[in-house]
């Protein structure tokens, strides 16, 4: 049992190096063709914003082996068409002997069912069609940058802790984030409310 915790801890702590790694090599931060993870609970898809259903997709797979460990579902983001609803490539099949999903599958989900950071606080995704950077934690601070929809963010923890402006009880407050923008790198802090 210690093996296979040591295992998925391992897997959670390389997941992150990767992300690190990725970014560094980015031009923009991501406003699509990037994989996130769906909220618990029924997620629909839908043939577009308010149209009809298609059918709920799977959130975990399970596995089939001991130890029968979940197989998480991630969403491949397509387009952002509003604060509301998000384009989607999503698969219901998991292939356990190969560990994959074919997302050959498109629909349009609820925004709110977002949930990139399941795993590991890695990154997070702008909700709002214009999200401030700012110097520092707080409304009265300089802008720095102007992020639109569906950028995906990543965690600053260059400097420390980057939810020490945070009210975890009531998820509410400022983290640090890194954005890039034409190969440049920018810090700075948003307002949690505004990113999922």
């Amino acid at each position: 049992m210690k093996k296979i915790i040591l295992s998925i801890i391992l897997c959670l702590g390389l997941s992150s190096v990767f992300m690190v790694q990725a970014d560094a090599k980015l031009k923009d931060s991501p406003t699509k063709g990037y994989l996130t993870y769906l909220s618990n609970g029924k997620v629909i898809a839908y043939t577009k914003p308010n149209g009809k259903k298609i059918e709920v997709i799977p959130t975990v797979f399970n596995a089939t082996k001991k130890p029968y460990i979940p197989y998480d579902n991630q969403v491949k983001i397509v387009k952002f068409t509003n604060e509301k609803w998000v384009k989607v490539k999503y698969g219901t099949k998991h292939n356990s002997s190969k560990n994959t999903v074919t997302r050959n599958k498109t629909g349009y989900i609820k925004v709110k069912h977002l949930f990139p950071n399941m795993n590991s606080a890695d990154y997070a995704i702008v909700n709002v069609n214009v999200l401030n950077l700012r110097s520092k934690p707080n409304t009265k601070s300089k802008v720095v940058k102007k992020i639109s929809l569906g950028t995906r963010l990543s965690f600053d923890y260059s400097k420390g802790y980057p939810f020490k402006y945070l009210n975890t009880k009531k998820n509410t407050g400022w983290v640090k984030v890194k954005y890039i923008k034409n190969g440049k790198k920018y810090s700075g802090y948003v307002n949690y409310k505004y990113v999922n």
